[in-house]
């Protein structure tokens, strides 16, 4: 499905519009920068768009990272959690926005998950030093449950678990955050599942979305032993709490209007 995108100007394959900084005023918060537009449909003719992501290659003690588990085919991200063995690292996927200025907006992704027990999905916003986190994880040992939490540099986490009315596995939904100043607003199909207000981030970041096990009994439970691919439509991202294209909507079950 090859779909063409305008904006004012436009850097090749990263799909980024690149409005000048504004301001902007928003319910339950100060004016604050317009921060560029962000459109991702993966219909490049490169296995990634390369100016807009960087495919993880790090490793630690639990789990290990491959670009080459990171595909484009027909205008979808697949993302893979390799089939592990007993003993060995869990191999998973995960991208990383080239950027690093997003901030307050609207942000939202179409996403499919895998049906296979075991894995991690995961959709959120973070710096790293000190920690500002956005989360929306899955856990695929129990699908239907989400896992929208909060992490910040001081003391402590705001999380909400709410369940999903459908299977995350047999269609692509749309996963949506809306981040202000003082809380963060959890949206599925349009839907609002949750309010965060609790040590809000407030420090811009990147988009990451990753698929990955690190054999936790607690969290993912034992890493899968076949393999598991989370499918991403598109990714999409506004300062000025814009809904997206209609036309990012066409594979997304009961998309809003």
């Amino acid at each position: 499905m090859k779909r063409v995108l305008l904006c004012q100007a436009v850097v090749p394959l990263a799909l980024v519009a690149c409005a000048p900084a504004q301001t902007v005023s928003t319910q339950g918060q100060t004016a604050t920068p317009i921060v560029p537009e962000f459109l991702q449909t993966f219909d490049s003719a490169h296995e990634l768009d390369t100016t807009a992501w960087t495919a993880s290659a790090w490793e630690n003690a639990t789990r290990a990272h491959s670009p080459s588990n990171v595909t484009v085919k027909d205008g979808v991200l697949a993302l893979k959690l390799s089939a592990s063995v007993p003993g060995t690292k869990p191999v998973c996927a995960e991208i990383a926005s080239r950027r690093n200025d997003f901030f307050y907006g609207t942000y939202r992704a179409s996403i499919k998950m895998s049906s296979v027990p075991g894995a991690v999905v995961g959709w959120f916003t973070y710096l790293g030093k000190p920690l500002n986190e956005i989360d929306v994880e899955f856990l695929t040992r129990d699908p239907r449950k989400a896992h929208f939490t909060l992490h910040h540099i001081r003391t402590g986490v705001d999380h909400a678990t709410p369940n999903m009315p459908f299977d995350p596995s047999a269609a692509f939904h749309e996963y949506r955050f809306d981040w202000y100043a003082d809380r963060v607003e959890y949206y599925v199909d349009g839907k609002q599942y949750a309010t965060l207000t609790n040590e809000v981030p407030d420090r811009p970041s990147r988009i990451l979305l990753n698929h990955w096990s690190s054999n936790i009994p607690t969290w993912g439970g034992k890493a899968p032993k076949e393999d598991a691919v989370m499918l991403v439509d598109w990714v999409y991202f506004s300062s000025e709490y814009k809904a997206p294209p209609s036309k990012f909507l066409s594979r997304t079950v009961d998309a809003p209007k």
